[in-house]
């Protein structure tokens, strides 16, 4: 899909693609789909996406703080029952980490297109929309 396909459209965004930005490593066109999400207000990211980011084991001082910026212009949805339930379907179904199961589920459930660099994983879940990159 590129990103006149997904133009207006509520997007999730996943750890991959947050840290491909945070790192100067996303291509073009994928950083100008982040910047116009977020600019329009259809950008968000999973609880767990935000952990993911902040966790990320090669952060230095100053790059913890610009993905603490970063997460700033995300909605954040939090994985409630419904969403853990349906991650947990998910995992026994296709056999992804939870994690990613859980970043499936929360885009499932609030209805967003998932832009993720990780298509063999989530490529296995039944209508799940994604924008590979």
């Amino acid at each position: 899909m590129t990103d006149a396909s997904v133009d207006g459209q509520p997007l999730l965004f996943d750890s991959n693609i947050l840290i491909l930005h945070l790192r100067y490593a996303l291509d073009d066109a994928t950083t100008k789909l982040l910047d116009a999400a977020v600019q329009n207000k259809l950008a968000a990211i999973s609880v767990i996406t935000r952990s993911e980011v902040l966790a990320w084991s090669r952060h230095t001082d100053e790059s913890l703080e610009t993905a603490q910026s970063l997460l700033t212009n995300f909605a954040s949805i939090p994985v409630d029952e419904q969403i853990a339930d349906a991650a947990a379907q998910i995992r026994r179904s296709v056999n992804i980490k939870l994690p990613d199961a859980l970043i499936a589920a929360t885009a499932l459930d609030a209805q967003r297109t998932l832009v993720t660099a990780n298509m063999r994983d989530f490529e296995k879940i039944a209508d799940l929309i994604l924008v590979a990159v």
